[in-house]
């Protein structure tokens, strides 16, 4: 948990913050929540309270204060409204919102997802077309990792879109008609607190 007593002037507290912050983003965590409920995609609300409360927390902090730890507060923050409201603690959260990275990447990516889902019916070669898609991009660093490519180590860019995918699927109500048996076997393997180990690299 991110801790502000020694880098803002006006905010002794971590409750002041989170009074200050909360009231500004109800009204998205609301929307976010109304999409788990209906099963529809909630990435683009997700990714607009990022962007917006990142900045607003570097204008409190100063904008030399470490970005993953403001993104990692913002992210205990999110879930700690929904998990600990008696309103909302019964939803279920898709199991890529427990990787807030997870939830940037497929935001940006999934306009190609549906691209190649259009183009291929059966979930294994999508799932093959997307992996080499990303390495590709991978090997012409266009991907912004800095060389590091965590991403594409071993298994990870697999695990990382066979998530992705199945998110995809299941908020799109299975627009692209992916042929369902091919689909039911990736779902059975798949933890739900299995995306929180990756490393992803936006």
């Amino acid at each position: 948990m991110l801790s502000f007593t020694k880098k803002a002037n006006n905010f002794d507290d971590i409750i002041v913050v989170i009074n200050d912050i909360y009231p500004k983003y109800k009204d998205l965590f609301e929307k976010i929540v109304a999409c788990f409920q209906s099963n529809v995609d909630a990435s683009d609300y997700f990714v607009r309270y990022y962007r917006q409360a990142h900045q607003e927390i570097h204008d409190i902090l100063g904008h030399d204060f470490p970005r993953n730890t403001i993104n990692e507060f913002l992210h205990d923050f999110w879930l700690m409204s929904i998990k600990y409201d008696r309103e909302t603690s019964k939803v279920c959260i898709p199991s890529i919102f427990y990787n807030f990275n997870a939830v940037h990447y497929y935001h940006s990516i999934k306009h190609v997802i549906s691209m190649h889902a259009s183009h291929h019916k059966e979930y294994d070669k999508l799932l093959e077309s997307l992996v080499f898609y990303e390495k590709s991009r991978h090997e012409q660093n266009i991907c912004d990792c800095e060389n590091g490519h965590r991403m594409i180590e071993g298994e990870n860019l697999k695990d990382l879109f066979n998530n992705l995918i199945t998110f995809y699927l299941n908020a799109n109500k299975f627009e692209k008609n992916i042929h369902i048996t091919t689909l039911l076997p990736v779902l059975i393997k798949m933890p739900d607190n299995h995306i929180h180990t990756y490393s992803i690299c936006i």
